[in-house]
């Protein structure tokens, strides 16, 4: 499955937190290059690892949702439950 099999609003929704993300990013390097303390800068990388989490669990979400109703109706394109199941255990470790 890819992305472009996620409802429309599901993934401009995912595309803005990656978006915000990666001007988190960008803020990060902005902070090592003016000296900011390492604390500041943990902090924030702190705040953009959950962020990256939050983004990624709702991903796993859409993608467990439209597994599920592929499953449901017997169209589930090839994808096994052993490759979600690889997936969970990629995610959660």
């Amino acid at each position: 499955m890819t992305t472009q099999n996620l409802n429309p609003e599901a993934r401009e929704a995912l595309l803005k937190r990656l978006r915000r993300i990666e001007g988190q990013v960008r803020g990060l390097h902005k902070m090592a290059e003016e000296g900011r303390t390492c604390d500041e800068i943990l902090i924030q990388m702190d705040a953009t690892r959950k962020a990256m989490a939050s983004a990624s669990l709702t991903l796993l979400q859409e993608f467990l949702g439209v597994f599920a109703g592929q499953l449901a109706q017997d169209k589930a394109g090839g994808i096994k439950v052993e490759e979600v199941t690889d997936m969970l255990r990629r995610f959660t470790q």
